[in-house]
């Protein structure tokens, strides 16, 4: 009888142990469990498998129809697309934290060109023990960067913040203090805790809970007739007809292209000129970080029409332009002045990729897609590229990790 028992609870025992090892291989947890990329994006995803409790190991899918090209992204147990994240760095590395929009996060490309991703592969090629961080989130803005990195640069400890600007966020910015208030305080995950009881638990609370690998893909764009699509609206839809070409109206309609690239020519034609002041904005983000003992660095990058001629005549074709001005002109390339001139008062490294990207544009190398706004793959790495040579000899900061870690980096 007691063999019996021995053998009952030896079993009992080993079915526990194989059950959890089951369940550690199909669910994984992220080491940050409060942390999560809908924290922070203005963007509404609504689709059977994605809700508001989290992005972990979801996937979506842009596309440019006009262009012919569809691009997967997969995301990590954070909701951002990188490779699973660690609170700290490995030893000895520097870690490079990207923050910024769809240019960031690598719109219309693959997840091995974006810019965190080339940056580290070039750093590493070059002896520099590197680990860029993807915060990138598509539609982002300057609010959202700044609650990003109220809550991310402590829980990460980055050594050196990237922020990217696109021409779409050099706009006047009435800085809230409460974007940088009170960060986040990390949960990390209870490494004892039996994962069934982690699962239950999220199930309980209406969360999903992810698989090791990655949902099924959804559109970034909804179709018609759902109404984050402008043209289930029959009001906008007759306005958006009168711009766009029908054959990008048919892509728009069916979630092959951003029905917001109607408004691109007058966003740029509008914007641009306008002088830029974002240094309260500026400023505040860089003291919040130098006391976190990282360093910002800034980089500009300006939309395709203000770079080369080249693509007038594909965005004619779904936005329309109200003046003759020429967007590569002078008048239309001001902001990379005025942010230099904020960054050099506040002690801001300070990139505008705008003169090397119009140079190797006259060269014949066409960096951006012709119909969608963002870089082809060789504009990402171009892009990258420029900001590693940039960002590898800075004025060094003196006391911040970053000084005291500039031997990994060779002169």
């Amino acid at each position: 009888m007691r063999s019996v028992l021995m053998h009952s609870i030896v079993a009992l025992c080993l079915f526990a142990v194989l059950q959890e090892v089951a369940l550690r291989l199909v669910f994984p947890v992220p080491e940050i469990v409060n942390f999560d990329r809908l924290h922070y994006s203005p963007k509404a995803f609504a689709t059977r498998d994605i809700h508001e409790a989290n992005l972990a190991h979801a996937s979506f899918v842009w596309k440019s129809g006009p262009d012919g090209v569809s691009f997967r992204h997969d995301l990590n147990l954070n909701g951002f697309r990188d490779r699973e994240w660690s609170a700290r760095p490995a030893s000895g590395d520097t870690r490079v934290a990207f923050v910024g929009d769809s240019f960031t996060e690598g719109f219309s490309t693959d997840g091995r060109n974006t810019l965190p991703r080339v940056f580290e592969r070039l750093a590493r090629g070059a002896g520099m023990s590197v680990e860029a961080m993807n915060f990138g989130i598509g539609g982002a803005g300057p609010k959202q960067y700044a609650r990003l990195m109220r809550d991310a640069i402590p829980i990460f400890q980055p050594d050196d913040v990237i922020l990217v600007l696109y021409e779409n966020d050099a706009v006047p910015v009435e800085f809230k203090p409460a974007w940088l208030a009170n960060p986040r305080a990390p949960e990390f995950a209870n490494p004892w805790k039996p994962r069934l009881a982690h699962i239950l638990g999220e199930r309980r609370a209406g969360r999903r809970v992810p698989r090791r690998w990655h949902a099924k893909p959804f559109s970034y764009f909804a179709a018609v007739p759902d109404h984050q699509n402008a043209w289930s609206h029959p009001e906008q839809a007759e306005k958006l007809a009168q711009i766009v070409a029908p054959d990008i109206a048919e892509h728009m309609h069916e979630g092959r292209f951003n029905p917001a690239m109607a408004l691109f020519y007058r966003f740029v034609e509008t914007n641009a000129p306008r002088p830029l002041d974002m240094s309260r904005y500026l400023r505040a983000v860089d003291r919040f970080i130098r006391k976190r003992g990282a360093t910002l660095h800034l980089v500009y990058i300006p939309t395709k029409v203000q770079v080369s001629h080249t693509y007038d005549d594909y965005v004619s074709r779904y936005s329309r332009s109200n003046v003759a001005g020429d967007l590569t002109g002078p008048e239309y390339q001001i902001h990379g002045s005025d942010l230099a001139g904020t960054c050099a008062e506040i002690g801001i490294p300070f990139l505008d990729l705008g003169p090397r990207l119009r140079e190797i544009e006259a060269g014949g190398t066409k960096l951006y897609w012709d119909y969608d706004d963002h870089f082809r793959p060789i504009g990402y790495r171009t892009a990258a590229q420029l900001i590693l040579e940039w960002w590898r000899e800075p004025a060094r900061v003196p006391g911040t990790r970053r000084d005291r870690n500039a031997e990994n980096r060779p002169r």
